[in-house]
């Protein structure tokens, strides 16, 4: 039983009620027996509804935040079609592969800064979108990196049949195990990432955490150099204590970056490489609370 202090008050008020016009209407001894079971069915009842009613409430309590999540992905996914030019449909989202709302963050970023050359962490469907992106300004290539081979040639079908082969590279990178301020890590290959030299947009959504939650920390200290004036860095699965302790590294690390942290389903941040004109002016200390 789910009942509050108004829940007695209506069954106590609905009890004198009736007993009142029992009262008034019945006189006759006869008639206390029909009275009594006519009290209780009617107290039954609005204990009944009371129950009924407090169990859909908490029902209701228990899903709203998966029903406004759903719904807003739904309205991100049509945002994203809207967006591109597809005619062949798009891998599944969600779960290990980006949210719509995080695909939606990319065709954003996209369009907005117009990179010509995206490095990518982690290939699947975000390197379609963003292939489809740079296919619609006409401008730009991508290079997809992944450790798992399977993956790397799902992405590099995928990525043939919606006719982006021609954009995007697919780089199989297995993890190896790596050094970096004296800690090991697996992390990429990194002879394979050799060819890479500038990068306008990067986006972080690789390698799996699985026992270590700082994977992804290597990411900036290895590429960061080649990152051009003003560069995008998205991070996806920014919920994460790993992830949001690697923004923390970093920005000891690094001292012109901006920040922007978006309410996103598995949380995103953007990171903004600032030029040296600008960063005289910026205030690193200051983190920007976004919407997508």
């Amino acid at each position: 039983m789910h009942f509050q202090k108004i829940d007695w008050i209506l069954i106590t008020v609905c009890v004198i009620v009736l007993l009142l016009l029992a009262l008034i209407t019945q006189f006759t001894p006869g008639n206390l027996i029909t009275l009594f079971f006519i009290i209780y069915s009617v107290i039954l009842l609005v204990v009944c509804q009371i129950e009924m009613y407090r169990r859909t409430q908490i029902h209701l309590l228990s899903i709203s935040y998966d029903q406004k999540s759903n719904y807003y992905q739904t309205e991100c996914l049509f945002s994203v079609f809207s967006s591109l030019k597809n005619q062949v449909p798009l891998p599944m989202m969600r779960g290990w592969s980006i949210s719509p709302d995080f695909a939606k963050l990319v065709i954003a970023s996209i369009y907005e800064y117009k990179p010509k050359t995206i490095v990518e962490l982690g290939s699947g469907v975000s390197t379609i979108i963003s292939s489809y992106c740079l296919q619609s300004i006409d401008n730009g290539s991508v290079i997809s990196i992944d450790h798992d081979h399977k993956y790397a040639k799902d992405t590099e079908n995928n990525l043939a049949i919606h006719g982006l082969s021609n954009i995007a590279k697919v780089i199989y990178a297995p993890l190896k195990t790596i050094t970096l301020d004296n800690q090991t890590s697996d992390w990429y290959d990194l002879e394979k990432l050799d060819n890479i030299q500038s990068i306008d947009l990067l986006i972080i959504d690789g390698p799996p955490v699985n026992n270590n939650s700082l994977a992804r920390y290597p990411a900036l200290p290895i590429l960061y150099k080649a990152l051009n004036d003003n560069a995008i860095i998205l991070i996806d699965d920014a919920n994460r204590i790993g992830e949001k302790k690697i923004l923390d590294l970093w920005l000891q690390e690094f001292d012109d970056l901006e920040v922007k942290l978006i309410d996103a389903e598995k949380g995103a941040i953007i990171l903004q490489k600032i030029s040296t004109e600008k960063h005289i002016y910026s205030d690193k200390s200051k983190v920007a609370i976004a919407s997508i």
